[in-house]
């Protein structure tokens, strides 16, 4: 996934999440900081490649939270199954690690 590229027919949502990302990775090093470029124009188009992988993200999250739903609708038993595990690792992470023997 190119940086900044719109996704083409074969692309799924999370290539574009990935290439937004780089997006805005490359926006922060970019050689224009180097150059003196106007600080303003710096900020505008950084604050732009954060908007638009905000926004990716957001579509990509309500991607999962669809899925999420037809999976308790057909499956409701995976549900179930996928709480008792959230479950379970929060309690998991309650219980404190062994001490290192010296």
């Amino acid at each position: 996934a190119t940086p900044g590229v719109p996704r083409t027919s074969n692309s799924t949502l999370v290539d574009e999440l990935e290439s937004s990302f780089e997006a805005c990775f490359a926006s922060l090093v970019s050689q224009d900081y180097v150059n003196g470029t106007d600080q303003e124009e710096i900020r505008t188009g950084v604050d732009q490649c954060i908007q638009k992988f905000l926004d990716i993200a957001r579509q990509t999250e309500c991607f999962f939270l669809q899925k999420r739903l037809q999976l308790s609708v057909q499956k409701p038993e995976q549900v179930i199954k996928e709480g008792s595990l959230a479950y379970l690792e929060q309690a998991s992470a309650n219980i404190p690690a062994p001490m290192k023997q010296s």
